[in-house]
């Protein structure tokens, strides 16, 4: 009897509409499309001219198709028309600024005792790309094209839950590639055979992973389970076989917002709403822990409560819409876990209900006494909240803020509200990757550098294009 081959199937994340029926690849399949890659990173080198004009192009045809692209990241990811426009133009800002960016790799002369010493950066051949649903477009989009700019070929694995944006990515990257396609490749493989084989496949050898932090640390796993498997003795004499990696995970975060006592209040509410609960609050940058100094705490809570209680949750595409479906049934589990755990715990000040697709926006009071001194501290404190769930927590001095800030083991990003000095002296002092002071806490542009330390990142704030390189060291004797 004939057997039908596995499907994925994108559904939209409000309506439950079925979108597309894309084949589930096998890992053999993957594999012969990191070998086209390969092959193709060996035969074709792009000059820094020919790296401009193909993003140029790229972003002429997603400008082009933006209607399409609109219309796929608000039903494959469920994101409200004004979140998935601010990712566009995120993209489409990218792209303007692509010839600058690259100068971050160019060669620097370095001090040397005597003659000379170039410092260069070469190129690797290979990436594995795992992007996650929360960023359709710009997670392709920014990675691909910093793959694209170092000299790498790559081969892209998007979330099977929202694939369509990033293959209508690398359809118009390739497009733009013209006889050099195959530089860039695109997989349905699920997650894990695509981890594995990435992992695995001597072709690659960068591996950069946008996902939880847990996602993220379970590829450690695989890489320590893969080497094990490649030891061998040599003379009574341990050998490991296995290749190393260069693993670049782009993992969870749980932010602090910090509102200080010189604080513009209004202006402070404002940021934590657009920084919080935007795209439902699913986004890794999102301030998810709202840090307010005692002198402002009773008007910046009363303020955030009467946002908040505006927002309007519904259909992705009407414009008036700010909070959309989450677009994970497990998310939803999760989130009636932490919303259990606050209410015994704490004060839900605003929201608290779940009417799936939906999360409706929340605010949870915790007092310091519950975060800091509980032997069990609340989920929604400890974990990434991946929905429009925010805690709130009144503090008197600035040695509470850092330490209500650093309690967590995420280290991604923090925003600070206040007398900018205070704020740089306070920033010096965050177990983080970034901070930005008195601006949107969703911030960023293609010059600032990007990424957590603990559990959300191993480098801190990185240039993404740099890590597609490794350094090389030119001595010239004088």
């Amino acid at each position: 009897m004939f057997r039908r081959k596995a499907a994925v199937v994108v559904e939209d994340k409000y309506t439950g509409e079925k979108l597309a029926e894309l084949p589930l690849e096998t890992r053999e399949e993957l594999r012969r499309k990191i070998e086209a890659a390969f092959k193709a990173r060996k035969r074709w080198k792009l000059s820094l001219e020919e790296k401009v004009e193909v993003v140029q192009s790229l972003s002429r045809g997603l400008r082009k198709r933006r209607e399409e692209v609109m219309e796929l990241m608000m039903r494959e990811a469920g994101q409200p028309r004004k979140y998935a426009e601010f990712e566009y133009k995120q993209a489409v800002a990218l792209a303007l600024a692509y010839r600058s960016m690259l100068e971050i790799i160019s060669e620097k002369k370095v001090p040397a005792v005597s003659g000379s010493t170039l410092l260069v950066r070469e190129p690797f051949n290979l990436a594995g790309i795992m992007t996650a649903r929360n960023g359709p477009l710009i997670m392709p989009f920014f990675t691909l094209t910093s793959a694209l700019g170092a000299g790498v070929a790559s081969v892209l694995k998007p979330p099977n839950a929202a694939p369509l944006t990033a293959r209508l990515v690398v359809e118009e990257l390739k497009s733009s590639l013209g006889e050099k396609a195959e530089l860039v490749q695109f997989t349905t493989a699920s997650g894990e055979d695509a981890a594995w084989e990435f992992v695995e496949n001597p072709l690659v050898d960068v591996l950069v992973v946008f996902s939880s932090s847990h996602i993220g640390k379970d590829n450690v796993i695989k890489m320590g389970e893969y080497l094990k498997r490649q030891r061998r003795k040599f003379g009574g004499f341990p050998l490991i076989t296995g290749k190393l990696k260069k693993y670049v995970p782009q993992m969870g975060g749980n932010d602090a917002l910090i509102v200080l006592p010189s604080a513009d209040v209004d202006k402070a509410v404002e940021a934590a709403v657009v920084g919080g609960f935007a795209n439902a609050g699913q986004i890794c940058i999102s301030p998810r822990r709202f840090l307010v100094h005692g002198a402002v705490y009773e008007e910046f809570k009363e303020k955030l409560v009467e946002e908040v209680e505006r927002l309007k949750v519904g259909d992705p595409r009407d414009p008036e819409t700010d909070i959309g479906p989450i677009g994970s049934g497990r998310v939803l589990e999760i989130v009636k876990h932490q919303l259990r755990d606050a209410e015994r715990r704490g004060a839900i000040i605003c929201g608290g209900v779940i009417s799936p697709p939906f999360v409706y926006p929340t605010l949870v009071e915790f007092s310091k006494e519950t975060v800091m001194e509980s032997e069990e501290k609340p989920l929604l404190w400890a974990e990434e909240s991946f929905a429009p769930i925010r805690t709130l927590v009144r503090y008197e001095s600035t040695k509470e803020a850092v330490e209500l800030a650093n309690d967590a083991a995420y280290g991604l990003r923090a925003s600070i509200y206040g007398d900018p000095q205070e704020a740089l002296r306070i920033a010096r002092e965050l177990d983080v990757g970034m901070v930005v002071i008195n601006e949107n806490p969703l911030y960023g542009d293609v010059f600032m550098p990007w990424g957590g330390i603990k559990d959300s990142g191993l480098y801190g704030a990185i240039y993404l294009v740099e890590e597609f390189t490794y350094r090389k060291a030119i001595h010239v004797g004088g």
